[in-house]
């Protein structure tokens, strides 16, 4: 069986593509007409959001500091 597609979830909800993301990771304003009618498409085709999707967005910030940064010639 096909994977669905956001696309295809926006399309039959006539709605954009980042309305959907928005409903799927229930994050930003969405008007709740719309956030309905993403929902109904999503059921109607079965759409099982990847895990991918759900730790793409975790607002993880690392930092990596090199050896050299310690080096007393590059303190001053």
């Amino acid at each position: 069986m096909r994977r669905v597609r956001q696309s295809e979830i926006a399309e039959r909800a006539g709605v954009s593509l980042t309305t959907v993301s928005r409903v799927v990771n229930q994050s930003g304003y969405v008007a709740e007409d719309v956030r309905k009618r993403v929902e109904r498409a999503i059921e109607e085709t079965g759409y099982v959001p990847t895990q991918h999707s759900f730790t793409r967005c975790k607002r993880l910030v690392g930092v990596v500091i090199p050896y050299g940064v310690l080096n007393p010639y590059f303190k001053s």
